[in-house]
């Protein structure tokens, strides 16, 4: 497990309400395997109709990797905005190239492995 600093590289939008954000590797390993998600540290700011009521600006999510295993120039994370949601709202409509992400991960066990297993699949 790892813990980065990436830069927002690229803002894909998928929808109106979901992006993949690409954070560039800069050239630094990050080896997954599919099922694996990582935690994003973010620092909230005040931008456009997006304003902090309290004094929560480092927030942490749990967010599933969408970039395949094998990609060396970046990390993507696919982000869907939910109802009132502070975090997905403030990434999908708010977030910028250039702003940083805190990424801990890779996490999770949640993965396929074809020698464990017993059944064709």
């Amino acid at each position: 497990m790892y813990r980065y600093e990436l830069p927002v590289i690229e803002i894909v939008e998928l929808s109106p309400s979901a992006k993949a954000i690409r954070l560039g590797l800069e050239g630094r390993e990050f080896s997954f395997v599919p099922g694996q998600f990582v935690q994003v540290e973010i620092v909230l700011e005040e931008r456009g109709s997006f304003k902090l009521h309290d004094n929560l600006k480092t927030q942490k999510r749990s967010l599933s990797i969408s970039s395949p295993p094998g990609e060396k120039k970046y990390l993507e994370l696919t982000i869907k905005e939910v109802p009132q949601g502070l975090v997905s709202g403030y990434m999908v409509h708010h977030l910028k190239i250039g702003d940083t992400l805190k990424i801990l991960g890779p996490l999770g066990h949640f993965t396929f492995n074809r020698e464990e297993t017993k059944k064709h699949v």
